[in-house]
């Protein structure tokens, strides 16, 4: 036995094959001191490594009860494994109390991937969970390099209870890059459920779509609506020089369109300001028709330049009928031909 009365005790060996082992076979080993100062108890090896490890069932307990505990390590890559053999072998980092504290991973890295989360199983996946049954929230802020997420497959951005995705500085920017073959790839906002998809801009914002080609479309439901709920309008404008700037059409053979104001004061207005500018209202079809209608009370206005002229094509007017069977043919059987009345 080593005790106080023996102090200073000092246990030496030379050579590479000495050895000094504390030892105790049926009994616990304890190093212990009672000084007040950081290093009371030392391990050191001043020109080799330091090993503890444990064969049993017990493994390695490190604990300090008041005080800081610190891993340092410096000059050469480290790490922190467990070898899991069987399911259910996790290993946990773990802050506990439920106080003002936190849990900081920090790199000093100057890399792209300073910090690396990998699930690197084929089937792995990574959870991120902050205070789900209270008030708990994410904050992930980065520099001018932004935020990328990526998938190899065709990936989600999923909410039990909504997805919001906001800026309080300048716009947000969806962007889709190309397809395999060379197409561009489409940004998609799909809604699976019952429910409504809503594009909002509030304030004297605007909702601006750029782009070579534009297409909204919307599948399936017996009618879907394009409105402003406020004292505004709705504008649809385009800046093409085409006869054709502008198209509302229905695809369907027996689809059709209708442009309704149906307050007491409401009106529609088609037209067309520019010098040579025109506004047609054409059914192409061989039974297709265009209907222009008032109110009981209403009354139906076309108006010309001075220099200008109503022109019909090949076929007929009908008033107050629908099967003209002359260039102007009234409800009574009244017409004009050709040659006059």
């Amino acid at each position: 036995d080593i005790t106080a009365s023996d102090a200073p005790f000092t246990a030496s060996t030379t050579g590479l094959a000495g050895t000094v082992t504390i030892s105790a076979a049926d009994a616990s080993v304890e190093i212990s001191s009672a000084q007040p100062i950081r290093d009371a108890v030392s391990l050191k090896a001043t020109n080799g490594g330091v090993s503890v490890v444990s064969t049993g069932s017990y493994g390695v307990s490190v604990t300090t009860t008041s005080a800081p505990i610190t891993l340092a390590a410096a000059g050469a890559a480290s790490a922190l494994t467990l070898a899991a053999d069987s399911d259910d072998d996790h290993l946990t980092i773990a802050l506990t109390g439920s106080h003002r504290a936190k849990l900081n991973i920090n790199s000093d890295g100057i890399t792209g991937d300073a910090i690396v989360i990998n699930a690197k199983d084929r089937n792995g996946g990574v959870r991120i969970e902050a205070g789900v049954s209270g008030s708990g929230a994410m904050q992930v802020t980065t520099g001018i390099g932004g935020i990328s997420l990526g998938t190899s497959g065709t990936g989600r951005l999923s909410g039990t209870n909504g997805v919001s995705l906001r800026s309080t500085g300048n716009s947000i920017t969806a962007e889709a890059g190309y397809t395999a073959g060379g197409g561009a790839a489409p940004i998609k906002l799909t809604l699976t459920n019952a429910g409504a998809l809503t594009v909002a801009a509030t304030g004297a914002s605007a909702i601006g779509v750029t782009g070579a080609d534009f297409s909204l479309t919307v599948a399936g439901g017996t009618s879907h609506s394009l409105s402003a709920t406020s004292t505004g309008t709705v504008r649809v404008e385009s800046s093409g020089v085409g006869r054709e700037a502008i198209r509302l059409s229905s695809t369907s053979p027996t689809g059709g369109v209708t442009m309704t104001a149906s307050g007491n004061t409401g009106r529609v207005d088609a037209v067309a300001s520019g010098v040579q500018g025109v506004v047609s209202a054409r059914a192409t079809g061989d039974q297709g028709e265009v209907e222009l209608a008032a109110g009981s009370n209403g009354k139906l206005v076309i108006s010309m330049g001075l220099t200008k002229r109503l022109t019909v094509l090949p076929g007929g007017i009908g008033v107050g009928r629908n099967n003209a069977a002359h260039p102007i043919h009234m409800a009574s059987g009244a017409y004009v031909t050709a040659a006059g009345i």
